[in-house]
């Protein structure tokens, strides 16, 4: 097949939707499919055009971000690369712009007959005040029906960014939608080579005693308000001063919210516990994922967390927040802890870390080459129903 993936973000950076659409054209390409990556220019990034065998990744003009991704260059580029290229499939990712659906009425206006599939990507969450969550809500019920129409597939992660976007669009059919979680290309084995001492079982009445080792917590992701970093930064504070246990948690992310975070670290006096890292490349982010004790991901917005299902991968004990599409990360798999409100994290820690010392063979998410299958048995479904193969 020959399949174009559109992203609205740039796909070689770091992000949860930019690893989604390099995991997806990677493994699609490695199973002998034709892939075109395209996606527009970030923070004034050059436009570029690379090849990697039978997978090319194009980065085209400049995202207008005051316009919400539009500029008429990379409409025009997109109309020749479907002629050039004909894709069989075109998969478009990201609900939360105009550059997308635009994209997606220009094909279908230029090209009726081309396959399109849509991931949403639909976070309803982290809005920054009660105006913009009533205008995306508008946004969403009139491009949502709008779209809905036009595509041939619509694929969610979770059955909560299913069941969210259904509701405020207001579907009255379902037929199009398919359910298709991420995969992660973490397993256990990548941490052979980072061995650190064994996590002692805490004793809660006395906690300072039978704890002999800095206990390490991890955050990775964006530095914004709604992904919840202050709730683990207090949380901190009261592992060290309250329960009497030497902690420490590294940050790997940037974000508009970062200087919040420092001074907040500064009143509760845990500044020097915590480790402030940038996006750092694969090879190291997974260093400090088998290093870690916790990873802690208290993000009230998120439609998947593949950051919280790569820990898993790597055998790691989770806690997340009881809020979004986090939840369901909880029924899957025993060491994942939900919290119902930052208050209760601190004793959440230790609770997961006691529970870790008794199981055993836990299970693992399923990986990008598994979920890829999945991909392309939807992208040959609607080729039949077409009458396309």
């Amino acid at each position: 097949m020959r399949i174009l993936l559109v992203n609205y973000m740039d796909t070689l950076m770091p992000g949860g939707i930019n690893t989604v659409v390099r995991e997806l054209a990677k493994h699609l390409a490695k199973k002998g499919h034709y892939v075109v990556v395209f996606n527009p220019s970030w923070s004034g990034r050059k436009q570029c055009y690379r090849e990697f065998g039978n997978l090319t990744i194009i980065r085209g003009h400049n995202f207008n971000r005051a316009l919400y991704g539009l500029n008429i260059r990379n409409f025009m580029y997109i109309l020749k690369l479907m002629k050039r290229f004909r894709p069989d499939i075109i998969h478009l990712h990201g609900f939360h712009n105009l550059f997308i659906p635009l994209t997606i009425i220009l094909i279908k206006l230029f090209y009726p007959s081309k396959l399109v599939v849509f991931s949403p990507h639909y976070a309803p969450g982290g809005h920054a005040s009660s105006l913009s969550s009533k205008v995306f809500k508008l946004y969403s019920i009139t491009v949502g029906k709008i779209l809905y129409k036009l595509i041939d597939a619509m694929v969610c992660s979770s059955l909560f960014e299913l069941k969210s976007f259904v509701n405020i669009v207001g579907l009255n059919s379902t037929e199009k939608l398919s359910l298709i979680p991420h995969g992660v290309s973490y397993e256990p084995s990548l941490c052979r080579q980072y061995i650190t001492p064994s996590v002692k079982k805490i004793v809660e009445d006395n906690a300072s005693e039978s704890y002999q080792r800095v206990l390490k917590l991890l955050y990775v992701g964006y530095l914004l308000e709604y992904k919840g970093v202050q709730d683990v930064i207090k949380a901190l504070a009261r592992l060290n001063r309250e329960f009497g246990i030497g902690a420490t948690l590294t940050v790997i992310g940037e974000g508009p919210y970062k200087p919040a975070l420092i001074k907040l670290a500064k009143q509760l006096g845990v500044i020097d516990s915590v480790i402030w890292k940038p996006f750092v490349k694969r090879e190291e982010l997974i260093k400090n994922y088998c290093q870690t004790d916790v990873f802690v991901f208290l993000s009230r917005g998120e439609m998947f967390g593949l950051v919280a299902y790569e820990a898993l991968a790597l055998s790691k004990p989770v806690i997340v927040a009881k809020k979004a599409a986090l939840i369901e990360c909880c029924y899957k798999y025993a060491n994942c802890i939900c919290v119902e409100s930052a208050e209760e994290l601190a004793e959440k820690i230790i609770e997961l870390l006691n529970r870790l010392h008794t199981s055993t063979n836990l299970k693992s998410p399923p990986s990008w080459s598994e979920i890829v299958t999945k991909y392309l048995e939807l992208y040959s479904q609607i080729r039949n129903v077409r009458g396309d193969v």
